[in-house]
């Protein structure tokens, strides 16, 4: 797949019923990798400062046993003295071909990956620190509006120099950080034609997670923005039009779920100027979710 959409063709559909291990590496105190970069060559893994340990895991055993809350985040810590971490592994053979340091920082998903010659290209939604707390059930019912859960977030891009000595590696100066949005960009989706190869073009939810959708133009930060009060969203899905030849050229789907009326829709915005286009209700609630496919 990764190499029919660097070449420019569309990645074949296929569903997959096997696997083989590419790579295994050791670590006494595994981060929390919710997602991973894939190029046409390499897997990039990011270790965040979220890590493992085995004092949280026992104090969440504690924990259960007096309010019967239990939690897999309880078991992980953040340590802001550690770096980020970006491993870079080859597939062809498992090889990690080296290991780059960046100053801390968090993410859930990224939107792209891919090479410019020497280098690997990683857009990440990205935050300062941890945050999970708004996912929790009390939370969530204590503050149902997505207005009231805002964090602060960025969508960076950071380049990896493959060509870096260990030097540079060691002291972050391999890695380069550049700023495309700053404001929260999550559940950042593409054109899957274009993945794992230069774009332009992101489809997220902005500014706080369900709040509302937008366009972003990597090569510039322009955002154009969609909200509706009382409105919750879900990850944006972009559907290419048969034979474009842009690449914004297609439709944008979302479910949202219209809290006072307590039904959802899915709403429909054409890729090029973000603008709606339809909109189809349902009888009923669709109970927000958190990602969104698209399957012909």
């Amino acid at each position: 797949a990764a190499a029919a959409a660097a070449a420019g063709e569309e990645a074949p559909a296929r569903v997959v019923v096997g696997g083989s291990v590419i790579a295994k590496i050791p670590d006494p105190s595994p981060a929390y990798m919710h997602s991973f970069g894939l190029s046409r060559d390499y897997a990039v893994l990011t270790e965040y400062p979220w890590r493992f340990s085995l004092v949280q895991l026992l104090a969440s055993v504690g924990r259960y046993v007096l309010t019967g809350r239990r939690a897999v985040f309880d078991m992980f810590a953040w340590d802001a003295s550690l770096d980020t971490r970006f491993t870079v592994v080859r597939l062809t053979d498992g090889a990690v071909v080296g290991r780059f340091k960046a100053p801390p920082f968090f993410a859930y998903h990224i939107a792209n990956t891919f090479q410019e010659g020497d280098k690997i290209v990683m857009d990440i939604c990205s935050y300062d620190k941890v945050f999970y707390d708004d996912l929790t059930l009390p939370n969530l019912r204590a503050r149902p509006s997505a207005e009231d859960r805002v964090h602060p977030g960025q969508l960076r891009r950071y380049t990896i120099d493959l060509s870096a000595d260990e030097a540079a590696r060691e002291s972050g100066a391999a890695v380069e950080c550049r700023v495309i949005v700053d404001r929260l960009v999550e559940f950042a989706r593409i054109n899957p034609r274009y993945a794992f190869r230069p774009y332009r073009y992101a489809y997220s939810v902005v500014d706080s997670l369900f709040a509302g959708l937008a366009k972003i133009d990597v090569a510039t930060g322009d955002v154009r923005c969609w909200k509706a009060a009382e409105t919750m969203v879900s990850e944006p899905v972009f559907v290419p039009r048969p034979g474009a030849t842009e690449e914004d050229d297609g439709v944008v789907m979302a479910v949202a779920l219209d809290r006072p009326a307590g039904r959802s829709f899915l709403i429909l915005f054409d890729g090029q100027t973000f603008d709606e286009v339809a909109r189809a209700y349902l009888p009923h609630h669709v109970p927000a979710g958190l990602h969104g496919g698209y399957f012909e």
